[in-house]
């Protein structure tokens, strides 16, 4: 597949996402309702992932600090992820392929925080 044709798969892969997301922002936003969580309703416990929603209403208020404590490890992943979205769209570079050994290695540490981080804020309260 040639660059042109990548960057255009990309470009539509992260469209139809942001597309999703918004939607479900929207649909948060006027009726009141999220997404439960069934690891929290299941267990008691916070996983990694909640507050995700109540982070991300706070950040598009730039109420950031309401953002960061709703989910302290995305209020910083997120605009990361971004930028690495970013620029695996503009350059393209062969070290963020799928299987390569940088984006497995990033993954496994994304990985490795996410999950250190799910156990520690049950343990201090975060």
């Amino acid at each position: 597949m040639d660059r042109r044709t990548r960057r255009r798969k990309l470009l539509l892969q992260t469209a139809v996402w942001a597309a999703v997301l918004s939607g479900y922002y929207l649909f948060n936003r006027l009726t009141g309702l999220a997404i439960p969580c069934v690891f929290r309703k299941v267990t008691g416990l916070r996983c990694p992932g909640c507050g995700v929603s109540h982070m991300m209403i706070h950040m598009s208020k730039f109420r950031f600090r309401e953002a960061l404590t709703a989910n302290p490890l995305l209020f910083f992943l997120v605009p990361l992820l971004i930028l690495l979205l970013a620029v695996k769209i503009i350059f393209l570079p062969p070290q963020l392929e799928a299987g390569s050994r940088l984006l497995t290695l990033l993954m496994s540490v994304l990985i490795g925080l996410t999950l250190v981080f799910g156990v520690v804020r049950n343990i201090i309260g975060i």
